[in-house]
């Protein structure tokens, strides 16, 4: 019998030792959360009478972008868009005909149209200073353009006149699809795809500076920046696990569970030491650093939810700039038509109806705007991108409705709505 047959055995003995020392650990970290876990945030609501219930409320429609048409934003599904952090006016979106526009939200233009080798866009993301957009896609590569915003006007946005624009970097290293792209500093980003790593990128030397790989082979969907300085991220994926990174080191401090489906989105709290995360498995969870675990979890009622014959899958979030409200996209889909696909043969929506829902972070109530459904419910299609302006004083609604939208959040808030 050869070596390698002798070891064989034995290996495996090791292998199960292990396994069990590792579930034992995980049972024993677990346990030692739910020590320390002992308020839930609706709890410390009902002890502090001094926190403001937040009453009715309704969002405003400030405008909608359109493109040539007149009808819509793009001439295909918008998968992603981005608002500018130094202004809070521009945003930057890419849609399935594969086109990036650049949008001035107050009067409604387009300052820029790019479109990329590669029309195949997934993610995109505004630099800090506005001067330069990346974008990401099916080819695996991220790339980033220069702006030229011009002195007036409307630039043209069509497929058939738009020629491809030579990118200032083309950034190659992922090996699946990216997922999504955010700018560090204007010489810096980070991205993630569909394998099982996150990429630091120099853009002015065109190199990869440092791969964080932790979450498995199925993919990283999302990340989000912790602190301003942009030295902690959360990241999550289809391994259905959140992870926290600190870029100082490039290594994983924290590694969190508790979602029983894929985890789609991830937004960081205003607060800094908080994040939230949308999930396949029909719950938005809010997941605190410092308590190194979920501290609360939005989600209608499973009996409701039966009686309807429906279940909720939620795909993309964003908080409210106090950080009071937050906002979701969520698919309804029947449940004895699970597993259909979103898409007949000829690209048409067929299955769940979409809506965009309102959470009261602090005690869970789930509030309705009808302004907001009735614009779910017209295109009936998935809304991929549910964003607060940095400035907090709008909020963009896009999806495959061809459509982006800048709503007036309530002013003011819980003070607003005592």
């Amino acid at each position: 019998m050869s070596d390698a047959g002798k070891r064989g055995p034995v290996d495996e003995q090791k292998m199960e030792v292990l396994k069990k020392e590792a579930t034992d650990l995980r049972q024993k970290i677990d346990s030692q959360r739910r020590d320390v876990r002992d308020k839930s945030l609706v709890f410390t609501l009902e002890e502090d009478k001094s926190v403001k219930i937040i009453g009715a409320f309704y969002f405003k429609q400030r405008r909608r972008l359109f493109n040539h048409t007149g009808r819509v934003a793009h001439e295909g599904k918008i998968y992603d868009a981005h608002w500018c952090e130094k202004d809070s006016r521009h945003i930057v979106s890419a849609g399935q005909e594969g086109n990036l526009i650049v949008w001035d939200t107050w009067d409604g233009n387009k300052v820029e149209a790019i479109r990329p080798k590669s029309q195949w866009v997934t993610a995109v993301a505004f630099a800090n200073s506005g001067r330069s957009v990346a974008c990401g896609g099916l080819d695996n590569i991220v790339r980033t353009f220069q702006v030229d915003y011009p002195d007036e006007g409307n630039v043209e946005a069509t497929s058939s006149t738009l020629k491809p624009k030579e990118p200032t970097a083309e950034l190659a290293g992922h090996r699946a699809m990216v997922s999504k792209i955010r700018f560090i500093s204007d010489t810096q980003i980070l991205s993630s795809a569909l394998d099982d790593s996150l990429v630091i990128w120099d853009t002015t030397r065109k190199i990869m500076t440092a791969k964080l790989k932790g979450h498995s082979e199925a993919g990283v969907t999302s990340f989000d920046f912790l602190d301003d300085a942009k030295n902690t991220v959360a990241s999550c994926g289809l391994d259905q696990t959140c992870r926290i990174w600190d870029l100082r080191t490039n290594s994983c401090v924290s590694t969190m569970t508790g979602h029983t489906g894929d985890i789609n989105a991830l937004a960081r709290h205003p607060c800094g030491t908080a994040f939230g995360t949308a999930s396949s498995d029909g719950s938005v969870r809010l997941w605190d650093v410092r308590a190194d675990q979920v501290v609360e979890v939005y989600q209608r009622s499973q009996a409701d939810l039966a009686t309807m014959g429906i279940h909720e899958e939620f795909h993309t979030l964003t908080f409210s700039k106090s950080g009071r409200l937050l906002f979701t996209g969520v698919i309804e889909k029947d449940v004895e038509q699970d597993g259909a696909r979103d898409t007949g043969t000829n690209g048409e929506n067929i299955a769940p109806k979409t809506s965009i829902q309102i959470w009261d972070v602090l005690n869970g109530d789930l509030f309705m705007d009808e302004k907001l459904q009735r614009k779910a419910t017209e295109f009936n299609k998935k809304a991929t991108v549910l964003q607060v302006s940095p400035d907090g004083n709008a909020l963009m609604t896009a999806g495959w409705d061809k459509q982006i939208s800048i709503w007036f959040p309530p002013q003011g808030e819980t003070s607003a709505h005592e």
